[in-house]
C-alpha cells in the first residue's frame, strides 16, 4: 500500500509495475521511460539471510536495476540515461524486517509488537 499512496501523492495513477513483469527487454525499457519500474519485495531486507526465500533480497533488487540500466544504455546511450536517472525518482523503504528477524531470533518469545516498541 505505501508504494501505491506514494504514487498517487506524486501524482501518478498508481505505482509502477514490478520488474518481473515484463518480460522482454523491448518492454522493459519502455516502461522504465515512460512509467518506471519497481523492483520492491515484501518481507524484504538489507540482509540477503532476512526472510531467505520468501522474497527478493536488495542485492537482487540491486541487481535487477543495473540489468535495467545496462538496457536502457544499450538502447539510448549512458549520456542519455544519466541525466534521465538524475532526474527521476528513487523510494527505498527497508531495514524494519531486519530488526524484526533480529530481535525474534534473539528473545523467541517477542512478537512484533515488541519490535515496534524498538521505534
Amino acid at each position: 500500500m505505501l508504494l501505491v499512496d506514494a504514487a498517487k501523492n506524486l501524482g501518478f495513477e498508481r505505482s509502477p509495475p514490478a520488474y518481473l513483469s515484463l518480460k522482454s527487454h523491448r518492454r522493459l525499457i519502455r516502461t522504465a521511460l515512460l512509467r518506471g519500474v519497481s523492483y520492491a519485495s515484501g518481507g524484504a531486507g538489507i540482509l540477503d539471510s532476512t526472510g531467505a526465500g520468501n522474497n527478493i533480497p536488495l542485492s537482487k533488487q540491486v541487481e535487477y536495476f543495473h540489468s535495467t540500466r545496462a538496457a536502457m544504455e544499450a538502447k539510448l546511450g549512458s549520456g542519455v540515461v544519466t541525466d534521465l536517472l538524475a532526474e527521476s525518482f528513487f523510494l527505498i523503504g527497508i531495514g524494519s524486517n531486519d530488526l524484526i528477524q533480529f530481535v525474534t531470533a534473539k528473545n523467541k518469545s517477542a512478537t512484533q509488537s515488541d519490535v515496534a516498541a524498538l521505534y
